[in-house]
């Protein structure tokens, strides 16, 4: 069982592209210092990725640690398929380090860049465990009915599983994004009433169900904390309150519980545009290991 390999120690100069974010690109070059994302590990997969990672010359506990830094993000077993190409990334001098996976197969890249504020993030420099503010609101309000695969709706009284977590919110309050995005959804459902759907992420979605007014529009990019809408009473309630479900890759999660494991500011989470222009320098990076 043999993979390629391809290990390499850059020390020559590099150019680093600079991108304006606008809109329009404004691309220079400039000669910077050697990255200290110097070691590459390059391979094809050949039965198991484990397997196959030892052979591009990764130790075991590099691979052990790949695995559980991109644990939920990533499934080195069933999302691993023969011949897929694979490149990794360690500081130079510190091999045990981590700082960038990439795998390529004919159904896409899937890339990770470790920052050094200890978060991953894709090719874009979006986070890909953002960290989202813990309540949809500017003030916290109290929990009336939590998330639950079990739930009798108090409606049908029918066992229905509850994807989300209801707030005791009066119509009329602030509802506001748990963290940047994109508006994918803004409009009525007889039984969401008034909702908006917002895009994190390539993985991460949340929702805004029952509200009385909605102050954006599709297309729209917000921030964290933005205000985004008014609570309400529509659809098919049993009174007034805000219903806000997270997903994951397209599956709803517990978000309360999901934020007591991922405390911490939405604003950490976010880079400045040198930061930002650094990961995706370094995502070139891996995919251009692949091309040569």
């Amino acid at each position: 069982m043999i993979s390629t390999l391809n290990r390499s120690n850059s020390s020559s100069t590099p150019l680093k592209e600079v991108i304006s974010y606008s809109t329009s690109y404004d691309i220079q070059s400039f000669e910077m210092p050697p990255s200290p994302i110097d070691n590459h590990y390059t391979g094809k997969v050949k039965g198991s990725f484990f397997i196959s990672a030892l052979e591009a010359g990764l130790s075991s506990q590099q691979v052990n640690k790949l695995f559980n830094k991109l644990t939920g993000h990533f499934d080195f077993f069933s999302s691993v398929e023969e011949g897929g190409r694979f490149v990794v990334s360690t500081e130079l001098g510190n091999k045990s380090s981590f700082t960038g996976f990439l795998y390529q197969n004919h159904r896409g890249d899937f890339i990770a860049i470790l920052h050094k504020n200890g978060r991953l993030y894709n090719a874009k420099a979006e986070p890909l465990n953002p960290v989202f503010l813990t309540n949809p609101t500017f003030s916290k309000y109290p929990i009336s009915s939590h998330f639950d695969p079990y739930r009798v709706h108090p409606v049908t009284k029918r066992t229905v599983p509850h994807n989300g977590t209801d707030y005791m919110l009066p119509v009329g309050s602030s509802v506001v994004s748990v963290g940047s995005g994109t508006i994918v959804a803004a409009r009525y459902d007889k039984y969401a009433g008034n909702y908006i759907t917002i895009r994190h992420t390539d993985n991460y979605l949340s929702r805004y169900l029952h509200l009385s007014k909605i102050l954006v529009s599709v297309g729209d990019e917000v921030h964290a904390g933005q205000k985004i809408a008014k609570s309400g009473n529509t659809g098919r309630t049993t009174g007034a309150h805000l219903h806000f479900e997270l997903l994951k890759n397209g599956r709803p999660i517990d978000f309360v519980e999901w934020s007591d494991k991922n405390r911490g500011s939405a604003f950490e989470a976010g880079l400045s545009p040198s930061e930002r222009q650094d990961v995706v320098h370094t995502a070139k990076g891996l995919l251009n290991k692949l091309r040569n």
